[in-house]
């Protein structure tokens, strides 16, 4: 019976330790879920800043091409 009592509290502390694990281990997977969102945000954002980049490269060739071409209007 002494035994049965020394049985008791370990299974429970094995329990309790298994839900712990349990639990980290779903931690763990909402945490990669939200690496994984939060990258894939990251890599958008990165596309619209690029395309940003090129839209206003191109706003500048186009400003330089109407200042070239006021610039001649004006000597003339």
């Amino acid at each position: 019976m002494k035994k049965m009592f020394l049985f008791i509290p370990l299974f429970a502390t094995f329990l309790t330790g298994c839900e712990m694990i349990n639990q980290t281990k779903w931690t763990l997977e909402r945490n990669r879920q939200a690496i994984d969102a939060s990258t894939a945000a990251i890599e958008e954002n990165a596309q619209a800043i690029e395309e940003a980049n090129r839209n206003i490269e191109e706003n500048r060739r186009q400003l330089e091409a109407i200042n070239k071409t006021l610039k001649k209007a004006s000597q003339s």
